[in-house]
């Protein structure tokens, strides 16, 4: 089977699993990776890449993620995160591009976009209860922060590879990123009348 076919198919496998069956993304991941192996033609060395991989993020990101999900903890439970979200009320007119500039400005800095989403996926369900807005607005807004910061700034590894990828000019590659970075506040200026008609909750991290 040809590869760009494979490699589709994939994309659509993953998303059926996680979407409409609401399976886990690790084991959608797992399931769909020994599949593309098998459709490649390759399965025994399927499974040592699936491994080596893992193994890779587990020793790049574990110890990361675990630190920021401590930091999370011991802010609400000391009612820290309570505070936080009160000075986020009182001292911006949009607390929802406040979220979002959090997760854009600490994405970079942590190296990891998952790592901001972490730390601050507690302060944004504080901010739901207190703003009485739906959990999908806040942790979306702060979400598209987090990612496009780590996907389009500079020094951000994405920018780095992706221009190597390409081929292209750093000074060129950036002055687009520039441009699309806007993009992301204007979304989550305008994005919670559209957000609030959503029920699911399946991609929040409870």
């Amino acid at each position: 089977m040809h590869p760009v076919i494979i490699f589709f198919l994939a994309l659509f496998l993953i998303l059926l699993l996680t979407a409409r069956f609401r399976l886990h993304p690790f084991l959608s991941l797992i399931l769909v990776s020994v599949f593309t192996g098998i459709l490649a033609g390759e399965p025994l060395s399927t499974v040592e890449a699936i491994t080596k991989g893992l193994g890779s993020v587990f020793s790049r990101f574990a110890i990361i993620i675990t630190c920021g999900s401590v930091i999370g903890i011991l802010l609400q439970s000391t009612g820290g995160m309570s505070l936080i979200a009160s000075d986020i009320i009182r001292f911006s007119r949009n607390p929802l591009l406040a979220l979002n500039l959090f997760g854009f400005l600490f994405s970079v800095p942590l190296m990891c976009y998952i790592l901001a989403y972490v730390i601050f996926i507690p302060i944004t369900k504080e901010l739901a209860a207190r703003l009485d807005d739906p959990l999908i607005s806040t942790a979306t807004a702060l979400a598209l922060g987090a990612v496009a910061s780590f996907n389009l700034v500079y020094p951000s590894p994405v920018v780095i590879s992706a221009a190597g990828e390409l081929s292209a000019a750093l000074t060129g590659f950036l002055s687009w990123d520039f441009l699309l970075q806007f993009r992301f506040p204007l979304q989550v200026t305008f994005m919670p009348d559209g957000l609030e008609k959503l029920n699911s909750k399946a991609f929040l991290i409870e």
